[in-house]
């Protein structure tokens, strides 16, 4: 009974230290997302984001794309909360580096380090001069990460994310 008292001892002390997982992970609008990270006070978030495809076996089933420049897509998008607009970087995976690098980028730096809100150009501007050839769209819905991180950025006739219908697992 007192191992069984020190084990819970043991366990309680250490998991104040856990980081808790990412609450979002799962499909919008045909494009499976996941690991999102923020870019702290600059309402924007980075996240995997690839076309959902689904195995049946031998067979695979993909969901429709929103866009179809978004057909085969596997990387990560970068999105401004308070526009909807958002970067999808092809090929990059690593979405907390991919912050990392962005809040460090000459266009952001300035913007974080005085606490002024950037804006959607400045994002495209960095996410641009960061890799180069990437894809510029716009959001329509309110995305799972968006509205975890900063829930006051929706923009003005955005679908707010609990009300979308597009949305698996």
């Amino acid at each position: 009974m007192l191992r069984l008292s020190a084990l819970f001892t043991c366990l309680a002390g250490t998991s104040q230290a856990l980081t808790p997982l990412p609450p979002c992970g799962g499909v919008e609008a045909g494009m499976r997302t996941g690991a999102p990270a923020q870019i702290a006070g600059a309402g924007i978030v980075v996240e995997q984001y690839r076309q959902n495809i689904t195995s049946h076996g031998d067979l695979a089933e993909a969901d429709t794309p929103p866009v179809g420049a978004l057909a085969g897509f596997i990387g990560l998008r970068v999105s401004h909360c308070a526009t909807g607009r958002f970067v999808a970087i092809p090929g990059a995976s690593d979405s907390y580096a991919v912050a990392e690098q962005l809040a460090a980028s000459a266009v952001l730096r300035d913007s974080l380090a005085t606490k002024r809100m950037v804006t959607a150009g400045q994002m495209i501007g960095a996410t641009k001069a960061s890799y180069g050839r990437v894809i510029v769209l716009r959001e329509t819905d309110e995305t799972c990460a968006c509205n975890t991180y900063f829930p006051d950025l929706r923009a003005k006739g955005m679908t707010p994310y609990k009300e979308r219908n597009d949305l698996g697992q």
